[in-house]
């Protein structure tokens, strides 16, 4: 996409799919001017899904996403101003993601006023470096609907990263440059109640078999 103008709004590539089908092993090359209007992969609709071994460098935006559900592993970020903007989707989970000299890791914010489009998102062993804020969230304990706007960071770590995350306004809601165990954000129910309540904090790290563990990650591989 290089070759393209910087000025141009265009996506290198489009796909709205439905199940079954897979994105794996692409690299996507950007404009890295300051104006550029490059995205890198556009999703908008769909019932996803899974994609894997992605390579992204430079664009406005290198992940536009919104599907009802998805498994994204092995993806690799480098000077995007924003890596991933989350639109909307009922939960997608984010494995060994790799986000590098960015202006913002993941932006899952909405306006003023408006409802909480993301349900969740789960980040698992993955890494924020040298990035100005990890990830944008809008929600809160007056949310709706409030099952939305769901965050849950297992082994994360944040490396010269000062915001891991903050809401739209600027507010630091967890500080960035350390490695995060367990935190989470959203509303759970107790076995005692049929109340839900929101809470925004660290979490006791879940038990995990070392039959499923590779060092300090859970283990994983990419299809042949």
């Amino acid at each position: 996409m290089t070759r393209i103008h910087p000025n141009r709004s265009v996506s290198g590539v489009h796909w709205p799919v439905g199940q079954a089908t897979a994105l794996q092993n692409l690299v996507i090359e950007m404009s890295r001017e300051e104006m550029t209007q490059h995205r890198g992969l556009w999703i908008e609709s769909g019932s996803g899904g899974f994609m894997s071994d992605l390579t992204f460098y430079g664009g406005q935006i290198c992940a536009f996403l919104g599907n009802q559900q998805f498994t994204s592993r092995n993806m690799a970020f480098f000077e995007c101003q924003t890596a991933i903007r989350q639109i909307w989707n009922w939960n997608w989970l984010y494995k060994s993601i790799s986000i590098n000299n960015c202006g913002i890791g993941i932006d899952m914010s909405v306006q003023p006023g408006q409802n909480e489009t993301v349900g969740g998102l789960t980040i698992l062993d993955s890494h924020f470096y040298n990035t100005r804020i990890g990830i944008i969230t809008s929600a809160n304990a007056q949310s709706m609907p409030p099952s939305a706007g769901q965050i849950l960071l297992d082994n994360v770590h944040f490396d010269k990263t000062p915001v891991a995350v903050q809401s739209p306004a600027g507010e630091i809601i967890l500080q960035g440059n350390q490695r995060i165990n367990s935190w989470g954000q959203g509303h759970v129910y107790t076995p005692s109640s049929r109340n839900y309540t929101f809470i925004r904090g660290l979490l006791p790290p879940p038990n995990k078999s070392a039959l499923l563990m590779e060092g300090s990650k859970l283990l994983e591989d990419s299809k042949p």
